[in-house]
């Protein structure tokens, strides 16, 4: 769901001006890109980059997810 308005550019000002993202005007809207490599700003995680947060969100496996296993049958 895009963020439209004067509240889509509060929420990404802050982002923009310290280097998580970068902003490019595309007619009259404006497309955000997301550099990985800048490191988070928290004191405990400066030595992690960003795209290793977002790697956790996005992780996929590369097969679907199955239910459970149906148990096997005890041998007679």
């Amino acid at each position: 769901m895009p963020v439209r308005g004067t509240a889509g550019g509060h929420h990404v000002r802050g982002p923009v001006a310290v280097g998580y993202l970068t902003r490019t005007r595309v007619g009259r809207r404006n497309r955000y890109t997301i550099d990985p490599s800048v490191a988070v700003r928290h004191p405990a995680e400066a030595d992690h980059p960003v795209g290793d947060l977002l790697s956790a969100f996005l992780h996929r496996e590369d097969t679907p997810e199955t239910g459970p296993a149906e148990p096997e049958a005890a041998p007679r």
